[in-house]
């Protein structure tokens, strides 16, 4: 493979199995019908290729990874750092599944009539006024370097109060309308204490609040949500509450999909059949090429 230096690296067997699996003609059938012709399978399947060069996915199964990509065409989103709409984990050998902000973001905009979302962060040193659904100022100093979001538990730690006073996401429609959404720290803390995996929240702890804010955007209703999309936009909740644990027990209640969308993202986890794309079939193909990269 050739870099945009002029400089020849070698594939990755990972990556190669990845090409190969991509050109199967059943698999690349369960690849259209996963993306529902929101994007074409030749553009989906180069940028798997590409994510698949990443030396971290290599320490996984080349079967594990083919399901993440089929998980990811499915959320329809895109794979790769690039694009940061999911991070694909390695665990103990296989992938897992976790939608980012960006995810989140990518998809809202792709709703008729949304023109940009954008999630904004609310510091104690930040200048900000509001009334119950509109901000009026909302200032701070980018450079500031006092101006960091800490986890709650870390500043705890050190003798300091968490500096997030909450956080709010900014839809401006194709008509020029503008509506924001407010989400208090208090809110973001129930939905943190949902999740059994505390590590993504200790080191990400900005983006983990952003994904917070848009995953409540969706879950009151905020914008009306075309079925299509409310199907993609569950798949991606799915994963999420799975890749983190979730668990309104544990001392909060998580921005869950709705009764509906609940019901969808079941029927997608169970990999519900299809004349086009069924579980049997994909795993036949993948068994398949696992075999063939192997020799």
């Amino acid at each position: 493979m050739t870099t945009n230096n002029g400089t020849t690296t070698k594939e990755l067997p990972t990556a190669l199995a990845v090409r190969d699996w991509m050109a199967q003609p059943t698999m690349s059938a369960s690849l259209s019908a996963a993306l529902g012709g929101y994007m074409t399978v030749e553009m989906f399947a180069a940028q798997c290729y590409i994510a698949a060069q990443d030396p971290k996915l290599a320490t996984c199964s080349a079967e594990s990874l083919f399901r993440g990509f089929l998980e990811v065409a499915q959320m329809g989103l895109l794979p790769g750092a690039h694009h940061k709409h999911v991070a694909m984990i390695p665990r103990n050998g296989v992938i897992t599944v976790m939608p980012q902000w960006q995810g989140l973001k990518f998809l809202m905009e792709k709703q008729p009539g949304v023109a940009r979302v954008k999630p904004y962060l609310v510091h104690t040193s930040d200048e900000f006024e509001a009334d119950r659904d509109t901000v009026r100022v909302h200032k701070f100093d980018p450079f500031n370097p006092s101006r960091i979001f800490e986890h709650p538990d870390t500043a705890k730690a050190a003798n300091r109060k968490c500096e997030l006073r909450g956080g709010y996401v900014e839809i401006t429609m194709d008509t020029g309308e503008v509506l924001q959404h407010f989400v208090p720290f208090a809110k973001i803390e129930k939905n943190r204490a949902c999740a059994k995996t505390q590590d993504f929240w200790l080191r990400w702890y900005d983006e983990m609040v952003m994904k917070t804010l848009l995953r409540d955007v969706f879950s009151k209703r905020i914008i009306p949500i075309d079925p299509q999309l409310e199907a993609r936009i569950a798949a991606v909740e799915h994963a999420d509450n799975l890749a983190l644990g979730n668990d309104p027990s544990r001392g909060g209640t998580p921005s869950l999909p709705s009764s509906r969308t609940a019901s969808i993202a079941a029927q997608l986890g169970a990999a519900e059949e299809t004349p086009d794309m069924t579980r049997a079939a994909t795993n036949e193909v993948i068994d398949a090429t696992v075999e063939a990269a192997a020799s």
